[in-house]
């Protein structure tokens, strides 16, 4: 090893580095829940939908005319709607 000989009384100070910024990790506790939540909003949310779905359904027995072919559009939407809220549950696998 090369050392440069250096006297016992000399003091010597250390050269800092530049500190490095702390990259902060999710903990998977965070993820786990968050996902939980994800999932139950959704579920809310379908479950809301099949209620108005269902409502419409009801109405659109009853209706006549124009108020059927508006029943009829609103009744597409919100299938429309569930089929969006159930793909990511496809695409993601779970």
């Amino acid at each position: 090893m090369s050392q440069r000989p250096v006297p016992g009384d000399a003091k010597i100070i250390p050269v800092m580095a530049d500190p490095v910024p702390l990259v902060e990790v999710p903990v998977a506790e965070d993820v786990v829940f968050d996902k939980a939540e994800e999932a139950e909003q959704t579920a809310l949310e379908k479950g809301q939908l099949i209620a108005g779905l269902e409502e419409l359904t009801s109405q659109l027995a009853g209706a006549t005319g124009e108020e059927k072919a508006r029943i009829a559009e609103r009744k597409k939407e919100i299938q429309e709607q569930l089929a969006a809220l159930e793909r990511p549950a496809e695409e993601s696998g779970g």
